[in-house]
């Protein structure tokens, strides 16, 4: 999980975490998502980068195992 403040405050991040809870949570419901892709088309929208910021700012936010892990 990438790191989520004590506070839980709301972030532009915030749909990720959900993603991932929810995966982790009701695997057979998402099976279909893969994070990592899915993480891209986020950033891409939200941030309006192109593809490889997109992948830096996956790793950035430490979510670079959902690549190694088919996740």
């Amino acid at each position: 999980m990438p790191w989520i403040p004590y506070n839980c405050a709301k972030r532009l991040e915030y749909p990720i975490e959900i993603m991932v809870i929810a995966k982790v949570t009701y695997p057979d419901l998402f099976q279909d998502i893969k994070t990592h892709r899915w993480v891209l088309g986020c950033h891409q929208n939200v941030h309006n980068v192109d593809e490889k910021t997109a992948e830096e700012l996956r790793i950035i936010q430490w979510l670079d195992w959902t690549v190694q892990a088919d996740f």
